[in-house]
């Protein structure tokens, strides 16, 4: 980081550094609460101590839980990864019972969130995006979204706070996240909504930085003697220049939430026209489905494309093909949209239970095998007669 010099008519030059002055604000704030505690303290009890110990097993059964979790999702085990951090968040909230509240318990908030947060992130790579969606919008209840009006920079307590949080770029994340799960699944309206929220609170967060940043530029302190080593690591990470790792992130966020508005631009196009030509007909055999639904397949292809998850398209699909008689192209499409969603098998437990779309259905033993998806792309296989068991339960149904 460049150090930058002031001048003053009354005192000699000096150098003047922003990680200094911004370093000073959190040891000032970190001084003051610790004035504000007693230095007494009365011995605990046993029961006091029992409790500790139970809340530090507790803690580091949650800590090697997440990063089991995080280990199989790396090695693309994304199963394993969502079963670990379905774990972490029972062993976290005991069993649903207890959850944390993000103003008061601030530290175990964020924690729940990155464990909500990261289990979506498995869950999109399954294809289960409603459920990825939803887990980002219960780790979006455990942040606290910062306000740059708000923001006061003469309160070092919220400044802290802020820094600490990472000003806002894990809101940002888990928006962007959610936005482009709701696109996957075909939640139009919504995503359009999480997109211009990604960009609100990202524009925010910069706007946050800029400021607390300035500040520090403009603010002339001494050197403290004990400065703290979380401060030096809080500021080399909001005080350095545009290729700040959160800074970057925070331009990704705005730059993924343009492409998702665009995208989803083009998919309410092709909707558009499909309405306009009266839309698929479902009665296959009729004149005008014959005559209509083979000049919407091309639109409701590029839907799909965008919109993989989205059930309502992959029945036009099927109508579609079916009303031109392409038969084959009908049950290869039909084979890997359950291979698809054989993928996500035995993920919805719990919590996830409600977005189960196949309930009572026995896992998979033949559909999910390894290379079927791969070799039903390239037109190498027919499912045979277990597959085909399978497949069939495994297609969307009202």
């Amino acid at each position: 980081m460049q150090s930058i010099s002031l001048t003053s008519n009354h005192a000699p030059r000096r150098v003047f550094d922003p990680a200094v002055a911004l370093s000073v604000l959190i040891h000032e704030a970190s001084s003051s609460t610790s004035r504000s505690q007693s230095p007494f303290s009365p011995p605990k009890s046993k029961a006091e101590e029992a409790a500790e110990r139970i809340h530090l097993e507790l803690r580091q059964k949650i800590t090697y839980l997440r990063d089991t979790a995080k280990s199989s999702y790396t090695e693309k085990r994304y199963k394993d990864s969502v079963a670990m951090y379905t774990e972490a968040i029972i062993l976290h909230t005991n069993n649903f019972t207890s959850l944390p509240k993000p103003l008061k318990t601030p530290t175990e908030s964020e924690a729940l969130a990155s464990i909500y947060g990261n289990r979506a992130a498995g869950l999109m790579m399954l294809g289960a995006f409603k459920a990825a969606a939803n887990d980002c919008g219960q780790a979006l209840k455990y942040l606290v979204e910062y306000n740059p009006v708000s923001l006061d920079l003469s309160n070092l307590e919220q400044v802290v706070s802020y820094l600490k949080a990472d000003g806002g770029t894990y809101m940002a994340k888990l928006l962007s996240r959610m936005g482009r799960s709701q696109t996957k699944c075909g939640m139009i309206d919504e995503s359009e909504q999480t997109s211009d929220k990604t960009a609100r609170v990202a524009n925010a967060a910069l706007l946050c930085h800029e400021k607390i940043v300035n500040h520090a530029l403009t603010s002339g302190m001494k050197i403290p003697h004990n400065m703290q080593k979380i401060s030096e690591k809080i500021l080399e990470q909001c005080l350095t220049d545009a290729a700040a790792p959160n800074i970057k992130i925070l331009k990704q966020c705005l730059t993924d939430a343009a492409l998702n508005k665009s995208e989803l631009s083009r998919v309410r196009e092709h909707l558009n026209i499909i309405s306009k030509q009266g839309g698929v007909i479902r009665d296959v055999n009729s004149s005008i489905a014959q005559r209509n639904n083979p000049h919407l397949i091309q639109h409701v292809s590029s839907i799909l494309q965008t919109c993989p998850s989205n059930k309502r398209m992959q029945e036009n699909m099927c109508i579609c093909l079916a009303s031109i008689n392409k038969w084959g192209d009908l049950v290869r499409f039909c084979e890997l949209v359950a291979c698809k969603n054989a993928e996500y098998d035995g993920v919805f437990v719990h919590d996830l239970d409600e977005h189960n779309p196949h309930k009572a259905v026995p896992l998979a033993h033949f559909i999910n095998q390894y290379g079927v998806r791969d070799a039903i792309e390239g037109g190498t296989v027919s499912l045979d007669a277990n597959q085909v068991a399978e497949a069939s339960l495994r297609l969307p149904s009202k």
